[in-house]
């Protein structure tokens, strides 16, 4: 299965990108709204995993993208604020 993981922070993304590969998974990255606009644009994926928050906006419009060409999408976000 390939994963389009869309999150900003090196961090996470390395961590998720083990996990999911020592899964069995092949994950590709992106870390901004335009490259994963421009990955979704030229490529399929089974699967999105999108971070909320981005540097050049938010996940939600590639999620809207995604789901007109039929991939599914699952938010990921995390916040300072435990409120």
């Amino acid at each position: 299965m390939m994963i389009l993981l869309i999150e900003d922070d090196k961090t996470i993304s390395d961590a998720l990108t083990e996990f999911l590969t020592a899964e069995g998974f092949r994950v590709e990255l992106a870390d901004c709204k335009a490259e994963a606009l421009a990955a979704i644009t030229k490529s399929t994926y089974e699967l999105l995993i999108v971070d909320v928050s981005l540097p050049d906006g938010n996940g939600f419009e590639i999620c809207e993208k995604a789901s007109e060409k039929g991939m599914p999408a699952i938010f990921l976000t995390a916040s300072g604020d435990e409120r």
